[in-house]
């Protein structure tokens, strides 16, 4: 067994030695684990390979093995692929991390932060706080709306303020780069007109009294249901944007049409303008109402 032993660390060492992967290879007899067993050192005395007694070889990692004087990395070991021709790009291909990005979201005048804000028409923005998280370090991250190149960035969380004044809609669209790929995300802050349902003693109703009413939506359209309206000797009001359209209603899940409309220029508290079609019913009502609009 020790011949064997020794005709491996001899030919380890010739092999070593060939291909200088280390210089000045030696072969040293040892006590490993209390057997007869060799190690193979470089000319620093820094062990290369270890034998044991039963020939079995194990390289120490760690070693600093060099080709042509350059030290060995997995760059420099072929592999037989047309793109990835060394091992070194193979295992970068494989270990790769495409970018990503994730919780993006905005806060408009210190709204909070989501993903997608609703503001009400009228509403003046003047500073917006972005935030962000990358799942790895980048080489550069861009921001639409004039802001540009933030540079590179690390792996965590990112925030940014945007001072810039903005009444309409508005999209962030952000690009994070690294040196294969790149990621994208978005955040979007809207403004809406508001739907108002309620009641009131009069037949008459002004700004101050359509804000007042205690059912209020930000919404897109004069689609709306609303139940357990209190009244008492009230008329019930509906109140939305004249470009909605004209509504049909349904009290108590039955058709009704006994409702008076007009037009008129609503302001609201955030200080938006706009004409609204404005409902009462043509009685006072006294009771527990639930209306759809349609």
């Amino acid at each position: 067994m020790k011949k064997k032993t020794l005709f491996v660390a001899i030919l380890l060492t010739a092999l070593l030695a060939s291909v200088s992967l280390a210089a000045n290879v030696s072969v040293k007899l040892d006590s490993i684990n209390g057997s007869s067993g060799m190690n193979v050192q470089n000319s620093s005395g820094t062990n290369v390979a270890t034998i044991d007694s039963k020939g079995n070889l194990s390289i120490v990692l760690g070693a600093n093995y060099k080709v042509n004087n350059a030290t060995l990395d997995a760059t420099m070991l072929p592999y037989a692929d047309a793109t990835y021709n060394t091992v070194g790009l193979a295992l970068d291909h494989l270990l790769y991390v495409s970018p990503g990005i994730s919780n993006f979201t905005n806060s408009p005048n210190g709204a909070g932060d989501s993903a997608t804000t609703i503001l009400e028409n009228g509403t003046t923005v003047t500073s917006t706080v972005l935030k962000w998280v990358l799942n790895k370090a980048m080489t550069n991250e861009v921001l639409d709306n004039g802001i540009g190149s933030l540079g590179a960035g690390a792996a965590g969380s990112h925030s940014y303020t945007h001072t810039n004044t903005y009444t309409t809609d508005r999209t962030y669209n952000l690009t994070a780069y690294d040196s294969q790929g790149s990621a994208s995300a978005s955040t979007s802050i809207y403004f809406r007109w508001k739907w108002y349902v309620g009641v009131n003693g009069s037949a008459t109703i002004n700004d101050a009294g359509i804000n007042a009413l205690g059912y209020q939506q930000l919404a897109t359209s004069r689609a709306l249901t609303v139940n357990n309206i209190a009244a008492s000797s009230q008329y019930i009001y509906v109140c939305y944007p004249a470009s909605w359209g004209t509504a049909t209603f349904t009290v108590n899940g039955l058709p009704n049409t006994d409702w008076t409309s007009t037009t008129q220029t609503h302001v609201n508290t955030s200080g938006g303008s706009v004409s609204y079609l404005v409902y009462h019913t043509n009685s006072q009502l006294t009771g527990s109402y639930n209306i759809t609009v349609n």
